[in-house]
């Protein structure tokens, strides 16, 4: 199976999963431990986050890349990869988190990267993206921009 072949694969596994309510997500969020990873974000948002709204999409998409890097260097499973495409996705196949080279949420890269730790369930990664994106920052929309 070539690359392309693989990605198409992946993305069909992905697409079939139903994304949890806000109430299955806020009922799940105390069984979920996110601690190993808080250092790393909580760092990266201090040095990085200060106007955030304002900077370039490519030099957000640059500190985005940074952010897996930072999570990697932390992880206690494989190394992930990261790509640029049209839309935000995990590829489990290629180990590889696609961001998307028009947008740069947060949320959505920590999202990603919640499939990378915990596979294709829905709820695990909106749970893993949610429980890190409250734990780092007092204002609760900060990591959604």
């Amino acid at each position: 199976m070539n690359e392309q072949q693989l990605l198409q694969k992946d993305s069909k596994v992905y697409m079939t999963n139903i994304y949890p309510t806000k109430e299955e997500i806020i009922k799940f969020l105390p069984t979920l431990n996110v601690e190993p990873f808080l250092p790393a974000v909580k760092i990266w948002k201090k040095n990085n986050y200060k106007n955030w709204k304002n900077k370039p999409t490519e030099e957000k998409l640059n500190l985005l890349v940074n952010l897996i890097e930072n999570l990697n260097y932390l992880a206690i499973t494989e190394k992930t990869l990261v790509t640029f495409g049209s839309a935000y996705c995990y590829y489990p196949t290629l180990q590889t988190i696609q961001l998307s080279d028009s947008k740069s949420p947060i949320i959505s890269t920590l999202h990603e990267y919640g499939h990378h730790v915990y596979g294709d369930s829905e709820l695990f990664a909106c749970a893993f993206s949610t429980k890190i994106g409250r734990a780092s920052c007092r204002e609760r929309v900060c990591l959604y921009v």
